[in-house]
Formats: structure tokens, sequence, C-alpha cells
């Protein structure tokens, strides 16, 4: 219980910085928390992950509002309606209803999955298969062929590509064979997730320039019972939001920034003069989609974000079966006796942090931007070192990382996160593709 709650809180403490730092996110976070996780088993890094990605619905709404920055993508429509709340410099309106709705989202989230667990659950576990399993792995990869880039189908399919190249390098999931190794015996072993990952995402994060990163001029203040009469006077766009949420945070690829979005998008139809309705509802379905979109990984086995795909790897390395739908029942109850409990005590955190210690929060955004930009990079070093160390290595993780990070920065204009869940999943997807082949043909 004691090292459980160490792991919970760390991902607390992690989801706060992540949520603060625009453009950070929660697989950044995950990938810089990488060497500080290793040996930790299956449970830790689901409760580690869960608290991260909990507490960034909280604390991304802070910059948003005060900065005007989008801790997160799915923090948009708080970013456009918090500046409306800045005008009239009561910011701290617009952050405690924010923090109340997140919570209410969440226990809407739980409610609705306690209902779904017991009816649809059962039924369900009775008619998958594995096929089934393959199939919903090729629908993941179909969201990031439709969804990313604006929906230009042709970029996702050359990033796609670009990712199972890449991933296909080394020994074949299929036959014992090596591949495009070129000659060079480290490749046998393929490109390290890593590298590739930090090189890809992080790194060109570091390039991109804020124009204000810095907080308003007008001092930050904290009340409670204003905020508290805004939110139950329009309790019913946070329930509305809770349940849009939840419903858009399982559809792969998008999963929180769809649940966020079309929450506004609803709540905008409804009351289009009525910012406090409509920032609400975005949040709460922040916080619904974030628990929503952690159900078919921890239930079934099927990452559907970015962040998931590499929490699935190291579920995996940690000895996790990542075929699941032998094991909906045992999954249902961990989730019920281990998961839920600590996910209500983040939730509550996250209301502490984001709302009466929000002003204190805020003084990250007095620090020089080149600061956070070299103490990060100097993190991403010493990690893929470390890393490479431990696997001996180290000078090829360095050179890997200063490879993709070459690729990266060249890319940067894009949403590359197709090239890194096709990356991750390479093996899955020509397993997939050979199996479903098989079934074809005979």
């Amino acid at each position: 219980m004691t090292i459980e709650l160490v792991y919970v809180l760390s991902g607390v403490i992690a989801g706060t910085f992540a949520g603060l730092l625009p453009g950070i996110g929660v697989l950044t976070t995950l990938i810089l928390s990488y060497p500080f996780l290793h040996g930790a088993d299956i449970l830790q890094l689901i409760l580690f992950y869960m608290s991260l990605a909990a507490t960034v619905q909280f604390t991304g709404t802070i910059p948003a509002v005060f900065a005007g920055l989008p801790g997160e993508n799915n923090s948009i429509p708080a970013v456009h309606e918090g500046a409306k709340f800045a005008r009239r410099y009561r910011s701290d309106i617009a952050v405690g209803v924010c923090a109340l709705g997140s919570a209410l989202g969440a226990l809407v989230a739980v409610l609705i999955f306690m209902a779904f667990s017991s009816y649809a659950l059962p039924a369900f576990g009775t008619v998958i298969s594995t096929r089934f399993h393959s199939i919903l792995f090729l629908v993941v990869m179909g969201s990031f062929l439709l969804f990313f880039n604006h929906r230009r189908v042709h970029i996702n399919l050359m990033l796609i590509t670009m990712g199972m190249l890449f991933g296909m390098v080394g020994e074949s999931p299929v036959v014992e064979t090596h591949r495009w190794t070129f000659g060079i015996d480290d490749l046998q072993q393929g490109f390290a997730k890593v590298p590739f990952v930090s090189g890809l995402l992080v790194m060109p994060i570091l390039f991109k320039k804020y124009a204000k990163f810095e907080v308003l001029h007008h001092k930050i203040q904290t009340t409670f019972m204003m905020p508290t009469v805004a939110f139950l006077r329009n309790i019913t766009s946070s329930v509305r939001g809770s349940v849009l949420g939840f419903v858009c945070g399982l559809v792969p690829g998008v999963t929180t920034m769809l649940a966020s979005t079309m929450s506004h998008t609803i709540e905008s139809r409804l009351h289009p003069n009525r910012p406090v309705r409509k920032i609400i509802a975005a949040e709460t379905g922040n916080n619904s989609g974030q628990f929503a979109s952690l159900l078919p990984l921890l239930l079934f086995g099927i990452p559907i974000t970015g962040s998931e795909i590499f929490l699935y790897h190291m579920l995996v390395d940690a000895g996790w079966n990542p075929d699941q739908f032998d094991m909906i029942g045992e999954n249902v109850t961990m989730i019920f006796q281990t998961v839920l409990p600590y996910f209500v005590m983040v939730n509550i955190l996250g209301v502490m942090i984001s709302w009466p210690m929000a002003k204190y929060s805020m003084v990250i955004f007095r620090m020089p931007y080149v600061y956070i930009a070299v103490f990060v990079t100097a993190i991403i070093v010493l990690a893929n070192w470390y890393l490479g160390y431990n696997q001996f290595r180290s000078v090829s993780f360095l050179l890997q990382l200063a490879f993709f990070s070459i690729i990266g920065i060249c890319l940067r204009k894009y949403d590359i996160l197709p090239v890194v869940a096709a990356f991750l999943l390479s093996d899955k997807i020509e397993a997939v593709a050979v199996r479903e082949y098989l079934f074809l043909t005979h």
C-alpha cells in the first residue's frame, strides 16, 4: 500500500508540472519519467500513469485561464473562454468552476463505468475473440490515419509508413530473421523506443517559441464562494459535458481533445452567451474523457492514445499480458479495488492544486523559458544515457537520440503521433496483418 501511494503521489507531482508547462503533456512527461519507473511492477505503472493523466486535466486549466496558454491541446476551449474572464479580472471564478467541474466529470465517469461493468461487460466477454482483438488494433491505427494533421490522409499515411519502416528494423516478430540492419550488429536489436520517441516528440517541442510565456499583469486572487455558487447554478452543463466527454473519450486517437471540443461546441449552441457554462462543459468533458480513455487499455489491452501506447510497452516489459480478453472479470475487479480509490484521491488533490493553490503554481511562469528548455534537455540526455548504459548500448542510444531529434525537428510542422504510434505498435501490426492474411487465404 505504501509503495503504491508513492507512485500515485509521484504521478500527481509529474502531472502538475506537465499541465503547467505548455506543450509538455502526458506523453512527454511519461518519457521523461521512464528511468525513474524502471523496475516498477504493472500496478505501480498503471497508478503512476492514472495519476499523471488525471492531474494534467486539472493543472492544464491554470495556464489556459491565467496566461492564455494551453497546458494540453484539450485546454484550447479553456483558453478561449478564460480570456473573457481575464478581461474582467475574474480568472479566479474560471479556475474555480473548472476545478469543481473536473471533479464532477470524474465522478460521473466512474458511475457510468460502474453501470457499464455491471451489465455490458459480461455479455461482451462472451462474444470477443483474438481476431476481434486484432481488428481493434487496426481501428486504432485507422484513427491515426484519419484524424491527425487536419485529416490529410496522405500525410498521415506517409508518417505511419515511416514509423512502420523504423519499427521493422531488427528481428522480425513473425519469422526468426533480422532485417535492414545494414551490417550493424547493434541494429539487430532494432531502434530503441526511448531515444526514438524522445527525439521525435520531445526535442522539437523545445525549439518552439511561446510568445506569451508569462502571467497576466493583474493580481491573481483565489476566492471560494463565488466560483462555488457559479458552478452550482450551471451544474447541468457539467453533467452534460461529463456524459458527452465519456463517450468521446472512447474514440481512438483523439479522446480528451474530442471530449473537450465537442462538449464546448454543444454548450456553445445551447448557451452562446454564457462563457461560464461553456468553460465548465469543456473542462468537465476533459476529465470524464480521460478516465474513459483508460478503459480500453485496462480492460482489453487496447491502447487508444499516444501516451497509452508508450505505457502499453512499459507494461509488457514489466510482464503484463496484453491479451486481456480472457481476464475481463479480473480486470474489472482490479479497477474497482485498486484504481478507483486512488483515482478519487487524485481528483481531490487535483481540485486543491488547481484551485486554492493555483496562484502559487503560477510561479513557474516567472522563470525564463530557456532555463526550462535546458533542464528538460539535460533530463532527456541523461535518461537515454542511463537506459543505454543498462543495456550496454549507451553510445547507440545517444546516437539514436541525435538522429531522431534531427528528423523530429525537420517534421516539427506536423503532428507526428502517427509515426510514434506506428513505430511502437509495428510488431503488433505486422503480426495482425499476417494473421488476417492467413484467415483470408485459408
